[in-house]
């Protein structure tokens, strides 16, 4: 059996086996304002095809997979025309919406279960690259200099800041914060959540319902904001997709980059 070549030993960029790679913008549109968003899904596709060639796969291989982030991104163009609303997401949190562990979206245009699995299979390898990748943004943990000392902290006394001058120079940035902009700026998604509260007196959930409280779960985006509930989180648990007050959650582990400014948040909401 002959054994095919891989893309590294031939020398061969992703672009040399895609060479119409650039023009996916121009072939997805539906209308001219679909260009944009056509080349921010290009932006996010680029190190996952390069990825795909540093690893050594075949030729055959990356062109399947190519094919199928073709397929993949044309299904994200039909989405934000048919809901409008959804081109103001950025691209990668409405792809996120779209992937998880075990796959991709539904797909009218691929026929037959084995071209479905094959789709779904390339889904899972492309989440799991940006998984990585945004675990790797995410480890610094607090920024060089960030100052935790304001954190409030449970004594006998109840919660109290280890510094009370620090707590009341945060508190004064608060007071003139966006929060919604200012978290868009300084979240990297998706990143683990464990739900530690539920305000909602109105509503039992049950413990073993989706979403719950103590439910580890992913956040994927900020929805908006939603009355005495505040800055709404898009989360992901299993395959359920649901929302939850960012004001319940806490990001995991505590050494995410992501914990301090979620953190801010709800000591913020929790204060105001």
């Amino acid at each position: 059996m002959m054994r095919q070549e891989n893309a590294v030993s031939t020398g061969l960029t992703f672009q040399e086996i895609c060479p119409d790679f650039d023009e996916w913008p121009d072939r997805w549109q539906i209308m001219s304002e679909d260009r944009p968003y056509g080349r921010e899904l290009l932006t996010i596709f680029k190190p996952f095809c390069e990825d795909l060639v540093a690893k050594g796969f075949s030729k055959s291989t990356i062109k399947r997979h190519l094919g199928f982030l073709w397929v993949l991104g044309g299904e994200l163009i039909e989405e934000i025309n048919e809901y409008e609303g959804k081109r103001t997401r950025p691209a990668m949190d409405l792809l996120m919406d779209q992937l998880d562990p075990d796959g991709g979206p539904y797909c009218r245009h691929l026929e037959g279960e084995s071209e479905h699995r094959a789709f779904d299979a390339t889904c899972k390898k492309l989440y799991k690259f940006l998984q990585e990748s945004q675990a790797k943004d995410r480890e610094a943990g607090a920024p060089s200099g960030y100052d935790t000392s304001w954190d409030l902290v449970l004594d006998e006394k109840g919660n109290r800041p280890t510094n009370e001058a620090a707590y009341d120079e945060k508190s004064r940035e608060w007071q003139w914060r966006d929060w919604k902009k200012w978290l868009e700026e300084n979240l990297v998604f998706p990143f683990d959540v464990i739900r530690k509260e539920d305000d909602d007196d109105s509503i039992e959930i049950a413990a073993n319902e989706p979403f719950s409280v103590g439910h580890q779960m992913t956040a994927f985006g900020l929805a908006g904001e939603m009355g005495g509930y505040g800055i709404i989180a898009r989360v992901k648990e299993r395959r359920r997709k649901g929302h939850a007050p960012l004001c319940d959650l806490e990001v995991t582990p505590p050494g995410d980059r992501n914990f301090w400014p979620v953190r801010e948040y709800v000591v913020w909401f929790a204060n105001r």
